[in-house]
């Protein structure tokens, strides 16, 4: 499943707007169609599993079914 990085601003309720080279990629270099799912990363350590629900001219509107927090982020936070 592919996986995208977002800031906080693109998300809104229980939909995400990808845009710019994250639309470019989902569209046209992954060829990705309505229904099939992507994983959404956030600048807050959550990871979001969604669906594409709308492909628009100028951005793709994704659908959340499941937030979790990112395995990939630790859970200790460390200051050098």
């Amino acid at each position: 499943m592919p996986k995208f990085f977002v800031n906080n601003s693109d998300i809104s309720g229980d939909n995400i707007n990808l845009s710019g080279e994250n639309m470019h990629h989902l569209v046209n270099v992954l060829r990705c169609k309505a229904g099939d799912e992507v994983t959404i990363s956030d600048s807050s350590g959550f990871d979001y599993t969604c669906f594409i629900h709308e492909i628009e001219k100028e951005n793709v509107i994704l659908k959340i079914t499941d937030k979790m927090k990112s395995a990939a982020e630790p859970r200790v936070k460390i200051s050098l």
